[in-house]
């Protein structure tokens, strides 16, 4: 006899009689017939005829039909069963079709709103980036120096490769038409470290990295399907960008999805930045917040990072980490999504609940049935079983309608949102998805279905034939509903708690005093390109006229100009003195 160690062995028995009757059929009868020619040789060993052998082998052996029945039940009960007992629980809703819809309405919103939610999860969470080995790249913090970065990139113990990327809002000029996009500078190494080889065209050039280095761009799949209409022979054409003329190499492919907003524009040479001159950036100045790297092969996180303590001090000082870029990048957005995940969570708890009382009251109605069926000597796990089994279409039922509302959650969460929320990553809802659904509808089949099957497994017979006017009066519904009742209402208030929290925290923050008065504020942004204004005399001179001009204009009262409007820059990298100040342009008080 099989022991409890060889459970998987009666697993894949129990799939095979599932999946593969007929052939099981046939094995049993030939085991069968085995065994009944092996009893009649010995029958004609003993001495018997071969009629009297068969004969006496069919009366020893119990009888063929018998057998196979017995084996037959020991084999196939368990899908007949429940078999059965989904058939009478579809014929138990079906008597109840408003019943049914309700509740199979109530699931749908929980598993719907769960599975909403785990979508943006897995979009932007879980499913690893779209690069070769993405776990070896990671994220350097900290603002860092040029000379620290080129004294990262050439030690080839650790990183196989350095790269640094600085986000740039730029002006891409598209039929005549100036449009304001999101642009990145990016180091040559960029997209090697990454492992991204573009759709078609080539990367950037370690010579058109350097100061003075050719003119070129690269474009986004997205962008140059939508601006350019996907012209395949966009390589090798100049476009405006910034009032350059760039030289378009390259297109990356529609996978190439890196964390953060999307970008659409990317040129090289990332140590250009027209507020550091090149002599501050050569004598230390921390321009590069965005810096990436990758492993080595065999070389693990905690031996990077303390690699990189032995080369900058600053690692143990400021306590700094390397982190999987993956994490890094979607550091500000996680802590959201997995608060969201949480909520979803609790909904579904709610719902469950909410269906197990409905559940209870059901069996309510139904308690000298089952009663019956106990007194015919029906064993309470069998009872049971099948009580829990109903779960199954209502779970079935709801689980595809909250999939349709999952589908339609997804679809305003990305019109809404846009690609603000997962870059060029679509959220689509594939097999992984999928499996989250059907995991969420059978857990929610298994919660809510555990009430009556435990309410059956604790009644006594006797009181459910009682003809009482007063109902079911078992102390222990009355204990399970109201553990449920108080279980909905716990989660439910604590839900309402944080929502009023939240709304409380949003409205103080909309009256929040900042200093100043946002009344009549009027803001706008602007990108001088380099082209024109490169030098810092000819931007004051733009800013001077241009608040002259406002000044002057009707119902202006004031006008003014910043490079880091309030409540809306972090303030990484700024440098700031009093106006007036006398400060070294080489050594400025960074």
């Amino acid at each position: 006899m099989l022991g409890p160690r060889h459970w998987p062995y009666r697993l894949h028995l129990r799939l095979r009689s599932l999946f593969r009757r007929r052939e099981v059929e046939r094995d049993l009868e030939d085991e069968l017939a085995f065994h009944l020619a092996m009893q009649a040789e010995v029958n004609r060993q003993a001495g018997m005829s071969e009629s009297n052998a068969q004969l006496a082998a069919r009366r020893q052996f119990g009888g063929v039909t018998q057998q196979q029945e017995a084996c037959r039940d020991r084999i196939f009960g368990w899908i007949e069963s429940f078999g059965t007992d989904l058939r009478y629980a579809a014929r138990s809703l079906k008597r109840t079709p408003a019943f049914a819809a309700f509740v199979m309405l109530t699931l749908a919103f929980g598993v719907g709103a769960n599975v909403t939610i785990f979508s943006l999860v897995n979009a932007v969470l879980l499913e690893s980036l779209p690069f070769p080995d993405a776990d070896k790249i990671v994220a350097i913090p900290g603002a860092i120096s040029v000379p620290d970065y080129e004294y990262y990139a050439q030690d080839s113990r650790v990183f196989a490769g350095v790269a640094a990327w600085v986000d740039e809002s730029m002006t891409l000029l598209v039929a005549g038409s100036p449009e304001r996009v999101r642009g990145a500078r990016a180091s040559a190494s960029f997209f090697p470290v990454l492992g991204v080889t573009p759709l078609f065209g080539r990367s950037f050039r370690s010579e058109e990295d350097r100061p003075g280095g050719a003119p070129v761009v690269m474009l986004s799949y997205h962008a140059w399907q939508d601006r350019f209409g996907g012209d395949r022979e966009i390589v090798g054409k100049p476009i405006r960008v910034n009032a350059d003329n760039l030289t378009v190499i390259g297109v990356l492919p529609p996978s190439f999805w890196f964390p953060g907003e999307p970008v659409e524009v990317w040129v090289p040479r990332v140590f250009d930045n027209r507020f550091v001159s090149l002599q501050m950036i050569r004598n230390g100045a921390g321009i590069l917040t965005d810096t990436i790297a990758r492993l080595r092969p065999g070389v693990t996180l905690d031996q990077g990072e303390a690699a990189l303590r032995t080369m900058n001090a600053d690692f143990i000082r400021l306590g700094l980490h390397l982190q999987p870029i993956q994490r890094s990048g979607t550091a500000d957005i996680r802590p959201s999504l997995l608060l969201l995940w949480g909520a979803a969570g609790c909904i579904l708890l709610v719902t469950c609940a909410n269906i197990a009382s409905l559940l209870l009251a059901r069996a309510t109605g139904r308690r000298k049935e089952i009663a019956v069926r106990l007194a015919l000597g029906v064993s309470r796990p069998r009872l049971a079983r099948q009580l829990l089994t109903e779960s199954i279409p209502i779970a079935a039922g709801g689980g595809v309608l909250g999939w349709l509302l999952a589908r339609v959650g997804v679809t305003a969460v990305t019109t809404l949102t846009g690609h603000n929320l997962t870059g060029w990553r679509q959220i689509e809802m594939g097999n992984s998805v999928l499996a989250f659904a059907i995991g969420v509808s059978g857990l929610s089949a298994l919660l809510f279905g555990l009430a009556p099957a435990f309410q059956s497994l604790r009644r006594d017979p006797q009181d459910g034939l009682k003809d009482s006017r007063h109902g079911d009066t078992s102390g222990t519904q009355t204990r399970l509903r109201s553990a449920l009742v108080i279980a909905e209402i716990a989660v439910a208030a604590a839900l309402a708690m944080s929502a009023a929290l939240l709304a409380q925290s949003y409205a103080r923050m909309l009256t929040l005093r900042t200093g100043a008065q946002p009344e009549g504020l009027v803001t706008a942004s602007l990108h001088l390109p380099d082209a024109r204004y490169g030098t810092s005399q000819a931007r004051v001179q733009f800013y001077d006229e241009l608040l002259r001009r406002l000044r002057d204009l009707p119902g202006v009262t004031n006008a003014g100009a910043t490079s880091a409007l309030q409540l809306q820059s972090k303030g990484e990298g700024s440098m700031t003195w009093p106006e007036g100040a006398n400060v070294d342009p080489v050594k400025p008080p960074i």
